[in-house]
Parts: structure tokens; C-alpha cells; sequence
């Protein structure tokens, strides 16, 4: 069982995850502070593509061994992972834990080249590992090692895991966009941008710090990135091609006249960069629930047959909770008494049948809207 200082510790890995400038230093951040509540030797993260095609190569961007070399994780994208007994788990991608020692036990350990050449020669006897879908088809995939003598991993320590899994992914997805940005060569204007990205059908699949700001400020601007998303797939467009938009929006700092430049960067994933063109005073603020820009990560839970769907409060309450936020976290995070959480956390569990936020976790359901 996760005791209070296990929870309060997985809230702080969530805050960590927000504050690198790159992928490899926001996993780094997320890896040290996992392993105060989970021991291991070393951790390391990477995006792959699996799909016969295999149009996305490895890149050392979207890599991160914290006791080891970059190309060797980088070989192992390339070509070892084929040798790996978890192999079918990354390509499942369920965002659920995955012990080494289950897909290959100690009766057949070391008798395939992964496990009889690769992993002893970086001191490697124990892992586990966690596969999950990315955006434009691609796999990120996280794990966490073990030397022979520490002793394997344990259900405890998969509980962990699967609540970082949301600060993971978020942490991925902001990482791949970046590299959808450069190859798009879009440079921001006055040190001011975000980027969102949706699929065909206009849903949210990620959105960054600066962009969800402007969606607490601007009630409409949801509906307005959904719809460019949906004529970019109607539209008989040449792939790479671009639709500009301006809108005067409310920013965090006044006024904003906003460029926004919309693109296809992968099959079904539409890029929607937002460019800042001048600041000025705002006359009238508004505000809007986040509740709207919530990631796949973990926008959608199972619901109990019969059930309403969950409201936007109870879904961010939800996100909270599966995180590892205590009901005074979330009610300071929110700017609500401690009564209302607890109120929306009863109907969440009525609706879905858990009993607990780690029940819960293992509910969410990936890139799919609220109550489909």
C-alpha cells in the first residue's frame, strides 16, 4: 500500500516533469524522483517507431539513458529491440507496467541475445518496463534496471509506475511536437508560442503550458483549433501544406493578436502552432475550464454501464487523483474547499466502480472524448 509521503513524493515527480527544457532532462527528472520510491540502478526512455514502415528513426533527442551511452539505447531502438522478450508489450502499448521476469524467466533468462549479450554487458538483470502510444503512431517506452543482487521488481513498485504514466507521456508528447516544430522550421515571434496537437476529428491529443493558458482566457479557442484540425482533413491538401489563421485572443499578459498555422505532421495528427504578434492591454479577461485541453494521456475513464459521463470537473478531479494529488492537493490546486473534491470524487467512483485512485488509474481509457 502507498502510504502518504509515497503520494506527496508523486506529486512533486508530476511537478519535476513540467520544468526541463528537453526530453532527456525531463525524463531525468522524473527517473531520480521515481526511484526515491521505487530502487533501481538506472532508467532510461526512448521513442520508437514499430510499424513495418518504421518511418520515424530513433533520434538522441528523444533518448535518455541515465547510466549509459545514448547509441546504446539508440542500437536498441534500431535493431535490438526485435531481440527483446517484451517486444509484443511495446507494440501493445496498454501504458500498464511489464516485469522482465514475466516475459522471460529465469529458466530461458540469458538464451536469446537481449537477455544473454546486451543487458549483462551494461550489469542489467532485472526490469521493468512501461509502452506507451504516442500521437503520430510512434511508441515511448520507459523502464527502470536492476542489478542481480538488488532483487526484481515488484506489484508495489508497478503501482508506482502506472501513476507517473500521465506525467510520462505529457512529458513525450511536448518533446515530440518540438521536434514537429523544427522539422516545420517555425520559429516564435517575440519569444512567445505554443503548440497543440489534434487528430482528424479535431480532439486534443496534447497541448503545452502556454497554449492551455490561453484556453483558461478564451472559452472559444477549443472549438477554433478543433475546427481547423477538421478542414485540414477535409480540405484535398498536399501533405506538409499549411492553413493560416489570426485571432485577437486574451493572453496571459494582455491583448494578443495570434497567428496560428496548422499542418499535418503525421498520418491523422494535425500540428497547430500558435504564434504571438503584439501584447496589449486586455479589457475583458475570461476564463474557461482546463478541463477542455486535458492530454490522451488520460482524458477519457470507463464507465460503469448506465452511467452519465463524467462532467469536466469530475474529469479534472479524476486526472488529479490518478496522479497521486491528495483531496487537500487537489482542492488547493483547484481553488476549492476540501468538501467539494471529496463530493466530486464519490460521484466519479459511483460512476466508474473503483474505490480507489489507483483503481481508477488502471480505468482510464486512451485518446477517446469524454463519455464515447
Amino acid at each position: 500500500m502507498l502510504g502518504r509521503r509515497d503520494f506527496e513524493r508523486l506529486s512533486d515527480i508530476a511537478h519535476a516533469t513540467s520544468l526541463g527544457a528537453t526530453f532527456r532532462e525531463r525524463v531525468r527528472a522524473l527517473g531520480d524522483g521515481l526511484a526515491r520510491l521505487v530502487p533501481c540502478m538506472s532508467h532510461a526512455a526512448v521513442v520508437v517507431d514499430l510499424r513495418p514502415s518504421r518511418r520515424f528513426a530513433p533520434t538522441a533527442s528523444l533518448a535518455s539513458f541515465s547510466e549509459g551511452p545514448t547509441q546504446v539505447l539508440l542500437r536498441y531502438a534500431a535493431r535490438d529491440i526485435f531481440d527483446d522478450p517484451m517486444l509484443g508489450c511495446a507494440r501493445a502499448a496498454t501504458c500498464a507496467p511489464v516485469l522482465l521476469s514475466d516475459r522471460a524467466p529465469a529458466s530461458v533468462f540469458g538464451k536469446d541475445p537481449y537477455t544473454g549479450d546486451l543487458l549483462p554487458s551494461l550489469g542489467i538483470r532485472y526490469l521493468i518496463g512501461v509502452s506507451c502510444p504516442m500521437a503520430d503512431g510512434t511508441r515511448l517506452l520507459f523502464a527502470l534496471h536492476r542489478a542481480r543482487g538488488d532483487g526484481d521488481f515488484c506489484k508495489r513498485d508497478s503501482a508506482i509506475i502506472l501513476r507517473v504514466v500521465p506525467s510520462l507521456r505529457r512529458l513525450a508528447h511536448e518533446a515530440v511536437a518540438s521536434v514537429f516544430v523544427e522539422r516545420l522550421g517555425l520559429r516564435p515571434i517575440d519569444a512567445v508560442s505554443g503548440l497543440a496537437l489534434l487528430d482528424s476529428r479535431g480532439r486534443v491529443l496534447h497541448a503545452d503550458s502556454y497554449v492551455r493558458s490561453l484556453a483558461e482566457r478564451n472559452p472559444d479557442l477549443t472549438t477554433f483549433l478543433g475546427s481547423n484540425a477538421r478542414h485540414l482533413s477535409a480540405t484535398s491538401r498536399p501533405a506538409g501544406s499549411r492553413v493560416h489563421r489570426r485571432l485577437p485572443l486574451n493572453g496571459p499578459r494582455g491583448l494578443l493578436h495570434a497567428t496560428f498555422v496548422a499542418t499535418e505532421v503525421a498520418s491523422g495528427v494535425r500540428c497547430l502552432v500558435v504564434l504571438s504578434e503584439r501584447q496589449g492591454a486586455c479589457e475583458r479577461p475570461h476564463a474557461t475550464s482546463l478541463a477542455a485541453w486535458i492530454p490522451a494521456t488520460a482524458r477519457s475513464f470507463k464507465l460503469l454501464p448506465g452511467s452519465t459521463p463524467l462532467t469536466p470537473r469530475e474529469h479534472e478531479v479524476a486526472l488529479h487523483a490518478v496522479e497521486g494529488a491528495s483531496v487537500k492537493q487537489t482542492a488547493d490546486r483547484l481553488g476549492v474547499v476540501r468538501s467539494t473534491i471529496k463530493r466530486h470524487r464519490e460521484a466519479i467512483y459511483r460512476k466508474t466502480g473503483a474505490t480507489s485512485p489507483l483503481e481508477l488509474a488502471r480505468l482510464r481509457v486512451d485518446g477517446r472524448q469524454l463519455g464515447e
